[in-house]
């Protein structure tokens, strides 16, 4: 679970070559280090959280539909309220059969079997897979292609890495470590009060956390200038958002940490986490980390469930859309 801050070389950094005419000769004077923007990318930050969520939301309200048998054009006379209730109740339907179902990596010796186990899962864990694909691909892509570039560096005033950084990872340890995290987490956040097994909202708060966590570390330049030069890459952000998460939603549930042979409650664990991002934003710990965006996810995390963001985010912004869709349907039929 490490964002990684990668050291480039200087072709990273565009500069702007002014051409001057002095006395019938032309020179080429010092290259001009264009100025790290800070007021856009928060602006596209929030439309682009804005516009996921928004989406996400849109999708479950269409897949509500599907799984009630509902016409979306026609609409129905169910009320918001019992519509998602009955989701609920599917993805609880589908937590029980998850815990039921019994599958030994063991016993996957053929595309059957992977096929089974796959669709043994939640759809939360599905989704969590698919990211590990996603990440998995670039990683080995990256192999073929070197010039692909999805890590995000202040100087460049590249707003859409601030997305695709979430995306690659510095090696394949980085890639193993974040990935194994997050799938780890993935079941018992999805499953806990605030999602409900809401997989579009569990990829709506992973997706909008990494860009956060990423701004956090782009206006880290403002005071401290040497970021400006030094790429972000990598899924930490996000995932520490979901260690957030889960320790608010199961403060008594234990936290293993890899090789060691006991685990931490979660709750401690989460002060640990914190004093430690918190030291090594301020004074650095020399490991190479971004320890801000580390320190970010976690604070999103903690705060989206501490002042109930499936509430007060999530469902509020469900419900106006359906009310909003439900309203065109009515203005239709006029």
């Amino acid at each position: 679970m490490l964002t990684r801050v990668i050291f480039r070389s200087r072709s990273w950094i565009p500069c702007r070559g002014q051409r001057r005419s002095f006395t019938g000769y032309q020179y080429q004077a010092e290259p001009e280090i264009p100025r790290v923007k800070y007021i856009r990318p928060v602006i596209w930050s929030a439309a682009a959280i804005g516009l996921i969520y928004f989406q996400a939301a849109q999708t479950e309200i269409t897949l509500d539909y599907k799984h009630n048998g509902i016409d979306s054009k026609r609409g129905t006379s169910l009320t918001f309220e019992q519509i998602e209730a009955e989701r609920v109740d599917q993805a609880r339907a589908e937590m029980r059969r998850r815990s039921n179902a019994n599958v030994s990596l063991y016993d996957l010796t053929s595309n059957q079997a992977l096929a089974t186990a796959w669709n043994s899962l939640t759809s939360v864990e599905r989704a969590a897979g698919t990211v590990t694909g996603l990440n998995g691909m670039l990683h080995l892509s990256r192999i073929f292609f070197p010039d692909i570039r999805v890590a995000h560096l202040p100087i460049q005033n590249t707003n859409w890495t601030l997305l695709t950084s979430m995306f690659g990872h510095g090696g394949s340890f980085h890639l193993i470590a974040n990935m194994y995290v997050l799938n780890s987490f993935a079941l018992p956040v999805g499953a806990s009060k605030t999602f409900k097994g809401s997989t579009s909202h569990c990829v709506a708060f992973y997706l909008s956390s990494g860009i956060l966590s990423c701004l956090a570390y782009h206006l880290q330049s403002a005071v401290k200038p040497m970021y400006r030069y030094i790429p972000c890459l990598g899924s930490s952000g996000a995932i520490y958002a979901m260690i957030g998460a889960f320790g608010m939603s199961h403060p008594d549930a234990g936290i293993g940490i890899i090789f060691l042979p006991f685990s931490v409650p979660a709750q401690q664990a989460l002060y640990g986490l914190a004093a430690f991002e918190l030291y090594g934003t301020i004074f650095g710990w020399g490991l190479g980390l971004a320890h801000i965006s580390h320190l970010t996810g976690l604070a999103v995390g903690v705060s989206y469930v501490y002042y109930n963001g499936g509430i007060h985010v999530w469902r509020n912004l469900k419900k106006f859309i359906y009310e909003v869709e439900s309203g065109q349907r009515r203005e239709i039929r006029r």
